[in-house]
This record gives C-alpha cells, sequence and structure tokens, in this order.
C-alpha cells in the first residue's frame, strides 16, 4: 500500500515517499535528501497528527519543572 508522505518520528520531518515494500519506505525529504526506513522501528508515522502529537510530547517532556514553577507566579500574582 503506498502513500503519498510519511514524517520522521520524533524530529517531525516531512519525507515524499519514493518505494515502499511490507518492510521499508524510502523516503526523500525537502533537501532532496534520501533515507531508507524500516517500518517495524516505530521511527516513522503516517499520520501526520500522530507524529505531531509524539513531538509535542517530546518537546513537553524537554521543559524542566523549574520553568513552569517560576513561570506561574508570573502569570497568576498573588494579592498583597
Amino acid at each position: 500500500m503506498t502513500r503519498r508522505h510519511f514524517w520522521q518520528i520524533p524530529e517531525f520531518i516531512k519525507f515524499r515517499t519514493v518505494f515502499e515494500n511490507a518492510d521499508t519506505v524510502l523516503g526523500v525529504n525537502d533537501r532532496g535528501e534520501h533515507k531508507l526506513f524500516r517500518k517495524d522501528t516505530g521511527s516513522i508515522s503516517f499520520d501526520e497528527r500522530a507524529a505531531l502529537g509524539k513531538r509535542l510530547i517530546r518537546l513537553a517532556k524537554r521543559k524542566s519543572v523549574t520553568r513552569v514553577v517560576r513561570l506561574v507566579p508570573r502569570l497568576f500574582p498573588q494579592p498583597v
């Protein structure tokens, strides 16, 4: 089953499908670089929304809790 585009996870890089078989997909990105992926590794997604969701989860994990704790008092100041 050939699909036109897929996304590399977690980088969220879009690839155009050049060749696909049962185990692998060969894609080309916007820079013209070809890359071969195995389907069973979970490093690609054929659904853009699912790939974006995984990217956002990874970005949220990178943010430290202390930054969020410091930001909350600025957004919601306590009455004096």
